[in-house]
């Protein structure tokens, strides 16, 4: 069998082409956070927990927290050390995932970076921040609420 080659010089037709609109490749999947971007925390949060649109596959997906500061020069959140714990049990499926904060958490702000997977393979990322400033005078230590063992 005889494979044809284009000759040299020769013009190569492209191929129709379908091109999905912006929207199927740049989806707004992620619709609520815990902390919420922006937010200034008086109180330890205990996780970052993401909501989205779409069910997200775990395995391929991932977020981290990080302690920032502001480069002096750009004005820019810059990420210094990581401080998640890993994921949160039970949350690895469906429209939510969420990683665990330390008991220790210092006082500061911090810049979460997330990229996940849609199940209909979508990959999509994005990052916002919060700040952990307890009320003065307060120890940082344990969320309101928890019992002392």
């Amino acid at each position: 069998r005889k494979i044809r080659t284009p000759r040299a010089g020769a013009i190569m037709k492209p191929a129709a082409i379908a091109t999905p609109s912006k929207s199927v490749w740049t989806p707004r999947p992620r619709t609520a956070s815990q902390p919420a971007e922006g937010a200034v925390l008086t109180e330890r949060p205990r996780e970052v927990r993401l909501r989205f649109t779409e069910a997200v596959e775990v395995r391929f997906s991932r977020i981290q927290v990080f302690r920032a500061e502001t480069d002096p020069e750009t004005g820019q959140l810059v990420a210094r050390e990581q401080v998640d714990r890993g994921w949160v049990p039970g949350t690895r499926t469906g429209r939510e995932l969420a990683v665990l904060l330390p008991e220790d958490l210092a006082p500061g702000v911090y810049l979460v970076r997330w990229v996940v997977l849609s199940v209909d393979t979508h990959i999509t990322e994005g990052s916002f921040h919060f700040t952990y400033r307890p009320q003065p005078g307060e120890a940082p230590g344990p969320p309101a609420g928890d019992a002392a063992p």
